[in-house]
């Protein structure tokens, strides 16, 4: 339960928690695109030191 200590009158929480939904869900797909991206970076990285250390 949110307080209502300086929101306004007309403030309902179950429009705020709505409201919430599609914005953690943009928020998960992002964070999810970018462990995505990091792993790509981290497997191309690793494949660039093995051609480096064993000369492919």
């Amino acid at each position: 339960m949110l307080l209502n200590y300086g929101w306004p009158d007309n403030f309902h929480e179950e429009e705020f928690k709505a409201a919430l939904v599609p914005w953690k869900e943009m928020k998960d797909e992002a964070e999810g695109a970018d462990m995505e991206a990091e792993d790509a970076r981290i497997k191309e990285a690793a494949e660039d030191w093995v051609r480096r250390t064993y000369g492919e």
